[in-house]
């Protein structure tokens, strides 16, 4: 009976570390033990020359082998007078990003000086092409909601200079 039991437990752990299996709606992809998702959040907050803050993070859902999810938030504050031309400016980007698949996009004006910019891209839905359409002159390869396979680490990299990320 111990010899079964051992056994057991030896399959079992087989099947763990090397992810034998299906995942449903994945069937041919198999997932490891040691490849689940994992999060990360990255702050930062700056002053521009002309004396405006952001307050940005971005939570970071990734695997071992790259990123999957990105979920950031923007918090613009500036001067009441240009506020409502990078409101109407940021609004029509947001809106143009939020038509595409993988991408939910808000730009919301919270006060007389704030603004809010929230964003939500999930890498395996995203289409790049459709984004660069849409987009036109305003995206290239280098746009983190483009370059959809990449890992945290070059993420990183490329796109959170000065970013403090746990």
């Amino acid at each position: 009976m111990k010899k079964i039991g051992l056994l057991f437990l030896i399959v079992l752990s087989v099947f763990l570390i090397t992810g034998c299996g299906s995942t449903k709606g994945e069937p041919t992809k198999k997932k490891s033990l040691f490849d689940t998702k994992k999060t990360m959040t990255c702050t930062k907050e700056e002053v521009d020359e002309d004396g405006y803050k952001t307050s940005s993070t971005y939570k970071i859902t990734y695997t071992s082998k790259k990123v999957t999810k990105v979920d950031s938030d923007s918090i613009m504050e500036m001067d009441s007078e240009t506020i409502d031309w990078v409101y109407t400016f940021g609004q029509a980007i947001a809106t143009e990003l939020d038509k595409l698949d993988g991408i939910t996009a808000s730009y919301t004006k919270i006060d007389s000086n704030k603004i809010e910019m929230k964003l939500i891209a999930v890498y395996d839905k995203i289409d790049p092409e459709q984004v660069k359409e849409a987009l036109g002159g305003l995206s290239d390869d280098t746009d983190f909601y483009t370059k959809t396979d990449i890992t945290v680490d070059e993420f990183i990299k490329q796109n959170l200079e000065g970013f403090t990320c746990k």
